[in-house]
């Protein structure tokens, strides 16, 4: 038997007033992927309290965090980074990872290490590009887990902090210069290519 008339009309969920499962099964796994990270992250801080002791451990902590405004610029400030690999700068936000030569950014402080010049990643030939990219990898290596303190001078004209790193090896910036990666500045940036 064939029925006439008007369609029926079908309705969403939404629009019958019943719930969507879908939604609630989300909801639930963000919740649980949640308390994942609240988990670990306890664990994270209990291991590092019975590794490093509770001073210890505070400077750890701290040294994901981002550098306090407040901070005076010419007071130098220790950051520990026991576990902190230095990586190349990709996209994104970045936090504490390696730009060039003489730029890195520490635990959301960008710092342009004083007093030297390396060679620019862009260069005006091979030679100054492939060097630049040596003085990127050797600066990556001498920052990476190791503790850094940063003593501060000031700003640039394009708002870094101007600083020396000192680390367990030595500055940062006198490193790169006795291994031919990096010049003393002389107030002007010299040509790397001849």
């Amino acid at each position: 038997m064939r029925r006439f008339g008007k369609r029926r009309r079908s309705y969403t969920l939404k629009e019958a007033g019943l719930p969507d499962p879908m939604r609630a099964r989300k909801r639930e796994a963000g919740v649980l992927r949640s308390l994942w990270v609240l988990t670990l992250a306890a664990g994270i801080g209990a291991v590092a309290a019975s590794e490093f002791g509770p001073g210890q451990a505070l400077s750890f902590v701290q040294s994901f965090l981002p550098a306090s405004q407040s901070q005076s610029q010419s007071q130098p400030a220790t950051l520990v980074g026991l576990v902190r690999p230095m990586p190349f700068c990709g996209g994104g936000r970045r936090v504490s990872c390696v730009v060039d030569g003489d730029t890195f950014w520490l635990s959301g402080e960008k710092v342009r290490l004083e007093s030297i010049d390396a060679p620019e990643m862009e260069g005006a030939c091979s030679y100054e590009r492939n060097l630049a990219q040596q003085a990127k990898s050797r600066l990556s290596e001498i920052l990476s887990n190791r503790e850094i303190t940063l003593s501060r001078s000031g700003h640039d004209r394009y708002g870094r902090t101007l600083a020396r790193a000192d680390t367990p090896s030595g500055e940062a910036g006198a490193i790169l210069v006795r291994e031919g990666l990096a010049r003393r500045w002389t107030g002007r940036r010299e040509p790397w290519c001849t």
